[in-house]
């Protein structure tokens, strides 16, 4: 999803925060409009993955990838080399913090949404480029997973973006982001690739994140979740901008935002 790919910064550096929202008022060339009798039909899998505590409580279900999120074991092989993770890190915190810091590596190249529901994760790994959150959270998660750390992609629409379309301000185009959720030594934690932070005391059943993002200041809500954008029904940008405008039209009730813990991802130490 594009994600206000940070305009004036960019998309990132590895030294800069790599401010990726998404952004799709460019998603593609001759631009259209987002309008679908269905926007994006939803899998039977969102109720089990989004809307059900106990789908959580065995987390080993999602460790399964998709046909977008296939990781060989000689691909994994490299990024564990590569990225410095030992072998009694598997399954921890210091294995994630050194995840992200080796994607941080990578050349960032956003493409303001025409590659969404196109990339693969194997394909991300092989060209060393990342075009935008939805790239970070696919191969962040995958590795993850190949890795035996139960994980998924959670898609949202920006809190303050669906506020604005409902009103009628629709200036900076569709806003969003890409967030991972992974089991890591006995919970559950969300994960933000910009800041390299995570909610350690995060509940997946809730679909508001509160995490101000870029010109995001409340939070996000999460519309989809799975092990890929093809797991949960988004092919392309125009497809995920139909769904958020879908969202800002429904009735969600009262929004409460929840209050997490926000802590720093570990810094490589060995």
């Amino acid at each position: 999803m594009e994600r206000p790919e940070a305009m004036e910064r960019g998309c990132g550096r590895p030294l800069l925060p790599f401010l990726c929202l998404f952004f799709l008022a460019t998603a593609a060339p001759a631009r259209q409009t987002a309008s679908y009798d269905d926007p994006s039909p939803e899998p039977a899998s969102q109720a089990a993955h989004q809307r059900s505590r106990p789908a959580y409580e065995d987390p080993s279900v999602f460790l399964e990838p998709g046909s977008q999120s296939y990781i060989s074991p000689g691909e994994l092989a490299i990024v564990m080399n590569e990225a410095g993770i030992h072998k009694d890190e598997l399954g921890g915190m210091a294995m994630i913090g050194k995840i992200y810091a080796w994607l941080g590596t990578f050349q960032n190249s956003p493409d303001g949404g025409a590659s969404i529901g196109r990339n693969t994760a194997s394909g991300l790994l092989g060209g060393r480029t990342l075009y935008g959150c939805t790239d970070w959270a696919l191969l962040a998660s995958s590795i993850l997973r190949a890795a035996g750390t139960p994980a998924l992609m959670a898609d949202t629409v920006g809190l303050d973006w669906m506020r604005d379309f409902r009103s009628g301000r629709r200036g900076i185009g569709h806003q969003g982001h890409a967030f991972v959720e992974a089991y890591v030594e006995g919970r559950w934690i969300l994960i933000e690739h910009n800041s390299r932070t995570y909610y350690s005391d995060y509940d997946p059943s809730d679909p508001v994140i509160p995490m101000p993002v870029g010109p995001e200041k409340t939070g996000f809500y999460v519309m989809r979740k799975g092990v890929d954008p093809a797991a949960y029904g988004i092919r392309d940008a125009f497809r995920l901008n139909a769904l958020m405008e879908d969202f800002a039209h429904r009735d969600l009730g009262g929004i409460t935002r929840p209050r997490y813990e926000r802590e720093p991802l570990p810094g490589p130490s060995r």
